[in-house]
């Protein structure tokens, strides 16, 4: 409502003003999310570049520790699979060699099981340089005056206290530890661990050989780091044990013990997953990038920690310096906007002041707009210039009519008179025609409960022959699945009497085998086991004729007495022979028995097979003689079911035809009925129509006199017309 009320140079200024506000505002969002984004797109990137390249130092650091260990193992498992005694010096020079090498390692060690590097612990025990167990243990480390000492690493036997033993004995391979401290000769120092576990060729444990770092050698390099103004580096253990940190009170605590580091920080450190979010509660954009170490199946987190507000500062500088010349080029464009719409509007006012001269005085039409300008406002005046013109035509007219409607007045007055005496007559006349239509609709009625009856007895007859179709073409439908599956079936029964052919030929090609295999058997193995009994009687009397042989050399030989001493051993010997050949005959005899007797069980076996092959082929004739007879009656089904089929097809024919006839017979009772119904609305419109135009007439002839009234009160308001028309200034 307030708007309407305002003036169109206000109108335009709000709108104006409204137009380039939304605009501007949406220039502004649009402008400050799209600042914010790059600004954390560059974040990212700096971030990931940045973790991408520490975690790559810090892998390759420990990695590099990691292939050493690894190295000096397969030296050590080489040297104690192999048998070599290489005394201990040699392995001890090796650790010191790999210590002297690489200033960035606090020490390096080795610690082998009781006896398991040479098995000669006794030798060393109690000695200076290997302790009370002398077994092999080796300790390459600063000796705090800046040379390099060798030490026992004897275990404490605290399990607690010598973590950094057990824990990777019992995980057998690589192992990185979490932080830890230590003391030095020079001082207490925080250190991380890497251990080799050492193996013998049958996969015993025998040792650890390992290396130590300092974590504030990798906080030197990492912890004082800077991105953008005061972004830095955390790096985190396996387990979530802080190692690097801008809080030294965090160093070696578990980020489950710190508020800063719970939620969503917390989650994905123990994720183990590379990732890159905007942390609420930290209010840090903060990138991870897990370090996987190669053998241990171990890794680190290492995080690149940037506050938001640093990241976003440009962003929201630039967002200000976009308000500022927003609101400056806002108040130029409302100003400018005023002076414009003063300058539209100065014509329209002036063309206000002119039309309430003619609305408000005496009807002068002859005043006219005064513009100079070719604008709308020029055209607006032109225009309602030409309307007056107009006007001032139309009211000549108005008068020149209103002259004539006088005349007219007194014939209308003349022939609605007339009109009324006619409108009784067709009153009488109508009345006439309603009765005529009265009785015509009542024949039509009984002809269409007729043509109705007829319909519906031929709409029950259709369903009928409808279901009577649906049950011929289900049962041809059956007769013919009948028909295919017998055919299928003598299909089926012709190929496997051929298959029984087959299988008779083969059961007779069993049996005269068998016969054959029988009489080979008997022939064959029978005989020559008579042979065999026969040479094995023969054995056994050579066996008795030797034994009685060796029975008088040896009585000769006594005789001969030491003559005979040479003779007597042959004797014996002879003996020996025939007394192992009688042994042999009579093992020969109690096989040939258990073969002689397995050969009659074969035997039988034969004939109870040759007589299942005579079985077999008796009831597969049998079975063929079945097939045959099911074959012929399938043939005799199938010739049947074809008959079925060709007068199912023929009922079917006649019942289609049927059909067509009802339904013809039904088109044309709905014919017949659809004209009688058409007949009965026209005669129902027509008698509407009637009672309607009796209807008319009466209001008509009610109007008529009413129109008569109105024509007198014409006149009048013709008088009027002429009188005020008067008044207007058209010349």
């Amino acid at each position: 409502m307030l708007f309407k009320r305002l003036k169109i140079s206000s109108k335009f200024i709000l709108i104006i003003s409204i137009m380039i506000f939304v605009a501007f505002s949406t220039i502004v969002g649009v402008t400050y999310k799209r600042t914010m984004d790059l600004a954390y797109s560059d974040a990212s990137t700096i971030t990931i570049e940045y973790a991408n390249h520490y975690e790559t130092y810090i892998r390759g650091l420990f990695e590099r520790a990691i292939w050493e260990n690894k190295a000096i193992k397969e030296s050590i498992q080489s040297i104690v699979n192999s048998g070599v005694d290489i005394p201990r010096d040699v392995i001890t020079d090796m650790l010191k060699r790999w210590y002297e090498s690489n200033p960035g390692i606090v020490d390096t060690w080795l610690v082998f099981e009781d006896n398991a590097y040479d098995g000669n612990d006794i030798e060393y025990a109690n000695t200076e340089r290997y302790g009370k167990s002398g077994a092999f243990t080796s300790w390459i480390s600063d000796d705090g005056s800046g040379g390099v000492g060798i030490y026992s690493s004897e275990l404490s036997g605290d399990a607690e206290t010598d973590a950094w033993y057990h824990y990777p004995k019992s995980r057998k391979k690589t192992t990185i530890s979490d932080p830890y401290e230590f003391e030095y000769a020079s001082g207490l120092k925080t250190i991380v661990t890497i251990s080799e576990p050492i193996f013998n060729s049958s996969g015993k444990y025998l040792g650890l050989v390992g290396t130590d770092f300092e974590v504030g050698t990798i906080d030197s390099i990492i912890g004082d780091i800077t991105i953008y103004d005061t972004g830095y580096i955390n790096l985190f253990s396996e387990n979530g044990t802080i190692i690097v940190s801008q809080n030294d009170d965090w160093l070696g605590k578990n980020v489950s013990d710190i508020e800063y580091f719970k939620g969503d920080y917390s989650n994905n450190i123990s994720k183990g997953e590379f990732f890159s979010t905007n942390n609420r509660n930290a209010k840090m954009h903060i990138t991870g990038m897990p370090i996987k170490f190669v053998n241990s199946g171990q890794q680190w987190m290492l995080t690149i920690n940037i506050p938001q507000k640093e990241i976003t500062k440009m962003a929201t500088k630039n967002a200000i310096q976009i308000v500022l010349l927003g609101i400056i080029t806002y108040l130029i464009i409302v100003i400018l906007s005023y002076i414009f719409s003063k300058t539209i509007t100065k014509p329209l006012v002036a063309a206000s002041v002119t039309m309430k001269d003619i609305s408000e005085g005496d009807g002068d039409l002859t005043k006219r707009l005064v513009s100079q300008s070719q604008d709308e406002v020029g055209i607006l005046s032109h225009q309602f210039n030409l309307f007056l013109d107009t006007l001032i035509s139309m009211v000549k007219k108005i008068g020149e009519a209103s002259n004539i409607n006088v005349n007219i007045k007194q014939e209308l007055v003349a022939n609605i008179e007339e009109i009324v005496s006619s409108l009784v007559q067709i009153n009488y006349n109508l009345d006439g025609v309603s009765k005529q239509i009265t009785t015509l609709n009542s024949k039509l009625n009984n002809s269409a409960n007729a043509v109705n009856d007829i319909t519906t007895n031929i709409n029950g007859m259709d369903d009928k022959i409808q279901e009577q179709a649906s049950a011929i073409e289900e049962s041809t439908a059956a007769v013919t699945q009948m028909v295919a599956s017998l055919k299928s079936v003598a299909d089926i029964v012709l190929k496997k009497g051929e298959s029984t052919k087959r299988l008779v030929q083969t059961a007779e090609f069993g049996e005269n085998k068998m016969d054959e295999t029988s009489q080979s058997f008997k022939e064959g193995i029978v005989t020559k086991i008579d042979s065999i009994s026969e040479m094995t009687g023969i054995i056994s009397n050579i066996a008795s004729q030797t034994n009685l042989l060796s029975m008088n050399a040896a009585i000769e030989a006594s005789h001969a007495g030491d003559a005979g001493k040479g003779f007597a051993v042959v004797a014996d010997e002879i003996r020996k022979l025939a007394e192992l050949s009688s042994d042999n005959s009579l093992k020969i005899s109690s096989v040939i028995n258990e073969i002689i007797s397995a050969i009659g069980i074969t035997d039988t076996n034969i004939n109870e097979t040759t007589e299942s092959f005579r079985l077999i082929s008796s009831e597969v004739e049998g079975v063929n003689q079945a097939l045959q007879e099911i074959n012929s009656a399938t043939q005799e089904l199938f010739s049947g079911g074809e008959e079925i089929l060709q007068s199912m097809s023929i009922l079917r024919d006649s019942s289609i035809q049927l059909r067509d006839s009802s339904a013809v017979i039904n088109s044309s009772s709905e014919l017949v009925d659809s004209s009688l119904k058409d007949v009965s609305r026209i005669s129902r419109e027509v008698t509407d129509a009637v009672i309607e135009a009796t209807s008319g007439s009466n209001e008509i002839k009610i109007a008529m006199l009413r129109s008569q009234e109105l024509t007198t009160e014409l006149g009048d308001a013709t008088d009027r017309v002429n009188n005020e028309v008067g008044r207007f200034k058209t010349e």
